[in-house]
């Protein structure tokens, strides 16, 4: 089990609900996961790319 420390008393608490690896139970799939493309990992979810929010090189019109 993972510690960590909490506060400034340097008591030491182990993580009582760790996230599982695989479903157990009645509990939904993750949608989200990271795939190698190209030596770069690239977020997917439901089997479609996530889109980058970085600023798009286009031409811009300001009103």
């Amino acid at each position: 089990m993972a510690a960590h420390q909490t506060g400034t008393e340097g008591r030491q608490t182990a993580l009582l609900n760790p996230i599982p690896k695989q479903s157990e139970g009645p509990y939904l799939q993750t949608t989200l996961s990271l795939k190698p493309i190209d030596g770069t990992k690239v977020a997917f979810q439901n089997g479609i790319p996530v889109p980058s929010f970085e600023p798009r090189q286009r031409t811009k019109i300001l009103l």
